[in-house]
């Protein structure tokens, strides 16, 4: 058997030495500040007094491990004195305030690089700083029901209507996004000496793992005839003891692949031809 060297007592990691100050208050921002501090960054939690509302989390002992913790109150000026002390000795900035709330603390894009050049900073946030929605609270939930992935997870259940899905994915999607962000921040950082902002939001978060459900619902619903689904997983319709119910809006093109649905699951003394596959 052989030794992971990455494993052996004093083997350096590959961020040892940087400084990380994370202030976020959400999932995204633990699992950013998670990674850096796996990768051998010094990671100091910035908590509100009574604690980070990542505690209650049920995740949180993973979420927390291998970081420090300070308790400051950033309404109280002295709360943002000291945080700014932490961001002078600070090679990455991670934090999940909407951004109205951001600004109103100074800690806007064009302050933070005025203040702070190397400083790269990750900032989280639910629907994007220039999104119409900018300012509404980044709850998984809401994104989905925005989105419409509360829709098109609908055949998860047996009732009419949309389904939750409670693996937060949206969260860990932007998560990974401002990480792999960060990490090429940090390495042109080594070139101009000059660090940079990078924003990563759920909406994109969940946008870059609902790829296909994207496609088939804004591509197939608005353009009937554009393409023909390879499978009807995703197509309204129960096939139960062989018999089909389908609801379709038109008789397009949408509406002779649904005959053909038809055709796969009913019976095989139906009086149609049976197709092979579609519905096992």
């Amino acid at each position: 058997m052989t030794s992971n060297p990455a494993e052996s007592v004093g083997a350096p990691r590959p961020l040892e030495g940087l400084v990380v100050v994370d202030a976020s208050s959400t999932l995204p921002g633990a699992q950013v500040s998670q990674f850096l501090a796996d990768c051998g960054a010094e990671v100091i939690m910035v908590e509100p007094p009574g604690g980070s509302t990542v505690r209650r989390l049920a995740g949180w002992p993973a979420l927390l491990r291998g970081k420090k913790s300070i308790t400051l109150d950033l309404r109280t000026d002295d709360g943002r004195d000291s945080l700014r002390g932490l961001l002078a000795g600070a090679d990455v900035f991670v934090h999940t305030l909407r951004p109205g709330t951001a600004e109103g603390l100074g800690l806007t894009a064009d302050r933070l690089a005025e203040l702070y050049p190397r400083l790269v900073t990750a900032h989280i946030t639910g629907w994007g700083s220039d999104s119409p929605w900018r300012d509404y609270k980044g709850w998984e939930g809401l994104v989905y029901a925005k989105t419409g992935a509360m829709w098109s997870k609908r055949q998860l259940t047996l009732r009419p209507g949309p389904a939750m899905v409670t693996a937060p994915y949206a969260s860990w999607g932007a998560s990974q996004a401002a990480i792999h962000g960060v990490l090429a921040a940090l390495l042109e950082r080594e070139e101009s000496g000059l660090g940079q902002i990078v924003e990563s939001d759920l909406v994109r978060g969940l946008g870059a793992l609902e790829v296909y459900n994207w496609f088939y619902e804004l591509v197939l619903h608005r353009y009937p005839g554009a393409f023909t689904p390879m499978d009807v997983a995703y197509d309204e319709k129960r096939c139960t003891a062989g018999v089909s119910h389908l609801r379709t809006p038109d008789r397009g093109h949408r509406g002779r692949h649904l005959d053909a649905v038809r055709a796969d699951c009913a019976p095989p003394d139906a009086g149609v031809a049976r197709r092979t596959g579609a519905c096992g």
